[in-house]
């Protein structure tokens, strides 16, 4: 494919000329030289050495900003190799190669714009030049061109018209020229609209505009912006801007652009970063990062949005939609029957894992609770017994209300779920709707298993039981009467406890901090509770201080107070606790690995992945007044029903706020 690069060579105009890089003349030259004595080539680009005058002549550093900066890969290359291995590896044509690239660098009016690829091969020059006399000739260049093709405008457009009905899984009705290329390649000038290219190589490097249609098998560089159809199935994408309704999928990769004008749609699998500013379009991604200012536009993330500021009018709304998860039907990929079935089995055990985490955080922390309580009693006595105990009632509570509010969240999203499924589709009975019913249902059993847990284990606070009792009633009565006006009074009676609940567990965290210092005034105290936390636990510093007490004797003063009802409770408790996170810690290993299983399976076969559980879910910077904020929902809620899944911000003029998700309403986070 040179001689596609010399013929544009030879017909450019003076600024297609001036804008072709180091490696393009280089690659034009040495092709041009090695047809030494074969006339019939030479003849067809005489004009090549006059081109490459004015080139070296003429040639300034544009200085132009873009990420898709990256347009000289085989020259790279070759010299990742000549550092790395010397020059003695090198073929014939790559030492060719080189050694024009070093005198065009050598005669040009300005070297400084150069002064990278001069200094690592100037230390080499000498060698290059003894190997390249002493090796034969090679036509062609077939070793600099083994992993690189060159295409220009002119060689897309002769290419063989097709018919697409389908291009990368997106439905595409096309006709035109169509370009395969095998491995990758690198394209000098645009890809012109009514076009098409195929890259089933690992990268593809776009010197213009991408105005056609696109799709690579890896990575893709975009000198100018893109305002056709790019996608990528496993790779990066990197350019200077995405505008005019263009599309922009990397289905597995990250996307870095400048500006973005306009797109109709913009997917990353896993990172969107801009660098200066967003006017309308739809962009998808887990993260996406606009260091400039949002203005209008549709953003989905399962992960984090930020931005400078978020600017919203009447003609140019921001609604920002807080996930789950993203799947391929956002970007429109049709996928077959077994692709989904792998997805909703990643959806279940990405929500059974995250559950298991949250279980062990909440049980391990119960564990500290006990053995912070025994380290304390075995120091002060029998006298601290009944502040003790007041503490240990705090806690139960406080266990009680922790587990139910991870089970009023999920009897809201089961009637959330089921809420939309009305306005949406108009029915509730969908496999899908049933699938996540299930998987709500059995994470509810868990619940359940450990509220019967607390209740065996002593006194419990009855009326949080009835509550619970009610509103599992509720819910099961919801789930029987569907329509909209029932389940939307019951999420809402829901919401109400939460809310309530929540005040009760901040107020309760409180009296244990006021009761915690209040045992821990006594110096020797607070010396054994600074001691557990320099040794990481409490847990660690009460073992050690049994394991000490035993080797002294049963006549132990702490021996003693271990043997006692109340500490043998404390490591009763403790123990318990210590056995449900090692039962949850194993499930979670199990499931991961399911999800691994499943995650290649669907990267192997189907180019998608599952995305697995986040810690947070936040939204953050300036905002003005009316950006929306959903959950999971890209449709405002009915008029009049607030179920704490949508949110309008006010205007925080140069505060910058942080929006989160927490069991499963928007609210809004104090930055420390």
């Amino acid at each position: 494919m040179s001689e596609t690069l010399v013929n544009y060579v030879v017909g450019a105009t003076d600024a297609q000329l001036l804008a072709l890089s180091l490696e393009d003349i280089a690659l034009s030259q040495a092709w041009y030289a090695s047809y030494q004595g074969v006339e019939s080539i030479r003849e067809s680009c005489v004009a090549l050495p006059g081109r490459v005058a004015q080139w070296t002549a003429d040639k300034q550093d544009a200085g132009r900003s873009t990420h898709g900066a990256r347009q000289q890969p085989i020259l790279r290359s070759v010299l990742d190799r000549l550092l790395e291995k010397g020059p003695e590896v090198l073929a014939r044509d790559e030492l060719d190669f080189l050694f024009f690239a070093y005198e065009l660098i050598e005669r040009t009016s300005s070297r400084n714009q150069f002064q990278r690829p001069l200094e690592l091969m100037a230390p080499k020059m000498e060698a290059i030049k003894s190997l390249r006399e002493s090796r034969e000739p090679v036509r062609g260049l077939p070793a600099v061109l083994k992993h690189v093709g060159v295409a220009t405008e002119a060689s897309i457009l002769a290419a063989t018209r097709r018919t697409i009905g389908n291009f990368g899984g997106l439905a595409l009705s096309f006709r035109g020229p169509v370009l395969r290329h095998g491995g990758s390649l690198k394209i000098i000038g645009d890809i012109p609209d009514g076009a098409a290219v195929v890259v089933e190589g690992d990268a593809c490097y776009v010197a213009g505009y991408v105005l056609g249609n696109l799709l690579v098998s890896g990575h893709t560089e975009v000198r100018e912006n893109i305002s056709g159809l790019l996608i990528t199935q496993r790779g990066n994408i990197r350019a200077r801007g995405i505008v005019n309704r263009a599309t922009v999928i990397a289905k597995l990769g990250r996307i870095r652009i400048g500006t973005a004008e306009g797109p109709d749609l913009v997917y990353a699998g896993t990172q969107l970063r801009i660098d200066e500013r967003t006017r309308l379009g739809h962009y998808l991604a887990p993260r996406i990062r606009v260091d400039g200012e949002v203005t209008g536009g549709e953003f989905a993330v399962t992960t984090r949005l930020q931005s400078v500021r978020f600017n919203h009018t009447d003609h140019q709304p921001v609604a920002i939609i807080l996930r789950n998860e993203l799947v391929a039907e956002d970007y429109g990929e049709t996928l077959p029957r077994d692709a989904h079935s792998l997805q909703r089995s990643a959806k279940k055990l990405r929500n059974r894992i995250a559950h298991l985490h949250q279980m062990m955080s909440v049980q391990q922390e119960e564990a500290e609770h006990y053995a912070s309580t025994a380290l304390l009693y075995i120091c002060s006595g029998k006298e601290s017994q009944q502040e003790l105990q007041a503490g240990d009632s705090l806690k139960r509570r406080r266990a009680f209300l922790i587990r139910m509010l991870t089970g009023v969240h999920l009897l809201s999203v089961s009637l959330n779920e089921r809420l939309q499924q009305l306005e949406f589709c108009g029915e509730s009975g969908s496999s899908a709707a049933i699938a996540a019913e299930r998987s709500i249902q059995s994470v509810l059993s868990e619940v359940s298993k450990e509220l019967s847990q607390l209740k065996i284990e002593g006194d419990f606070p009855e009326e949080l039981d009835r509550e619970w009792s009610e509103l599992m009633a509720l819910h099961a009565a919801s789930s029987r009467r569907v329509s909209e006006s029932t389940l939307s009074q019951a999420i809402l009676r829901f919401n109400e406890a939460r809310k309530a609940w929540r005040g009760e567990l901040d107020a309760l965290d409180r009296q244990t901090k006021q009761l915690q210092e209040n045992l821990t005034r006594d110096a020797t105290r607070k010396s054994l509770v600074e001691r557990a936390q320099a040794d990481g636990t409490s847990q660690t510093a009460l073992a050690q201080l049994i394991r000490a007490a035993k080797q002294r004797g049963v006549d132990d003063p702490v021996m003693q107070r271990v043997m006692t009802p109340f500490m043998k409770r404390m490591l009763t408790l403790m123990q318990k606790r210590n056995q449900w996170v090692e039962r949850y810690r194993k499930e979670a290993g199990e499931r991961r690995a399911e999800m691994t299983e499943i995650q290649n399976r669907l990267l192997d076969e189907f180019s998608i992945s599952a995305t697995v559980p986040v810690d947070a879910l936040e939204v953050r910077g300036r905002f003005q007044a009316g950006v929306q904020l959903f959950v999971d929902q890209i449709h405002p809620v009915p008029s009049g029903v607030e179920r704490g899944t949508a949110l309008v911000t006010p205007d925080t003029g140069n505060e910058v706020w942080k929006y989160t998700v927490e069991n499963g309403a928007i609210v809004r986070v104090d930055e420390a």
